[in-house]
């Protein structure tokens, strides 16, 4: 799996994009990876998209990863936006499960265009090009 990252600091948004099969095992990598990274704030608004991805996350996995993610926030409250990109049912109900779970630390909303998610985000510029610029960090998890 490819994990692709653009971080803009001055504008405090975060993109984050998958290509290929997305497991409970990469999904944590990942998670780590960004994490770590010195541009990362989680105070930034941000952008998951998983449109070339396939997500093989089980029920099990999921709440396994909400709850993981729950325990590292659990001193916070975060009060920025998270937009999930999907194009497939069963990724927009992951998606949808995940919002829900997380409502008490950030606001998270599913959707299948960039326009709708970034006016949600109110980013007012391309972004989703900028993972193909080389301003973006490439991964192979």
């Amino acid at each position: 799996m490819e994990m692709r990252v653009y971080i803009d600091a001055e504008k405090e948004i975060i993109v984050q994009a998958f290509y290929g099969d997305l497991t409970i095992e990469k999904g944590k990598v990942a998670m780590g990876l960004l994490w770590k990274h010195p541009k990362y704030s989680r105070d930034f608004r941000g952008i998951v998209d998983a449109r070339n991805s396939r997500i093989l996350l089980s029920p099990k996995e999921l709440y396994e990863m909400v709850t993981m993610l729950k325990e590292k926030l659990a001193d916070i409250k975060i009060s920025v936006k998270r937009a999930l990109m999907v194009n497939e049912p069963m990724a927009a109900a992951i998606g949808s499960i995940y919002a829900d779970k997380m409502k008490d630390f950030h606001s998270a909303e599913v959707f299948v265009s960039d326009s709708a998610a970034l006016r949600y985000l109110e980013v007012d510029y391309p972004i989703f090009e900028k993972l193909d610029s080389d301003e973006a960090m490439i991964f192979d998890i």
